[in-house]
Formats: structure tokens, C-alpha cells, sequence
């Protein structure tokens, strides 16, 4: 089977997040990430935070994925901090 297109999740220097270039709430990924999840097969999920981004948001959105069951997981960019 073809496996599904990534998912690209931006995350802003102010905490913003975007899903594939939609805005979202917090903790908005949640329930699109324990939905994508439960796909087979899973798609990737793209974490891509802008360079001023603080580790401590790209630790919880990687841990909150972890916890919905998101295996497929890459990083675009991530903070140097």
C-alpha cells in the first residue's frame, strides 16, 4: 500500500503551532495526532521548529505524539538550545 503523505507540524518561536499550515489551539494536536495513529499504515509526522523555538514546546508536542501512539516521527529543523 502507498503509504499516506507526512504530516508537517510547525512549530513557531511564539509557541504557535501549525498543522500542514493550519493554525491550531492548544493542545489542539491531540486528538488529530491520536486519530493519525491509528492509521495503517501511519503517516510521518514532520516536526519543523523555527530555529528560536524553546526545546522545552518541541519536548512536550514530540512527547504528547509519543503518547497518541505516533511511531513515524522526523525533524525538518529544531532549535539549537
Amino acid at each position: 500500500r502507498e503509504p499516506p503523505p507526512p504530516i508537517e507540524l510547525k512549530i513557531r518561536a511564539t509557541g504557535e503551532l501549525f498543522w500542514n499550515g493550519m493554525p491550531l489551539i492548544k493542545p489542539a494536536p491531540e486528538p488529530q495526532l491520536e486519530i493519525e495513529a491509528g492509521k495503517d499504515p501511519q503517516p510521518q509526522l514532520e516536526i519543523d521548529a523555527e530555529f528560536e523555538t524553546e526545546y522545552q514546546v518541541v519536548a512536550e508536542v514530540l512527547a504528547i505524539a509519543k503518547n497518541k501512539g505516533m511511531t513515524k516521527i522526523g525533524f525538518k529543523n529544531m532549535p539549537s538550545n
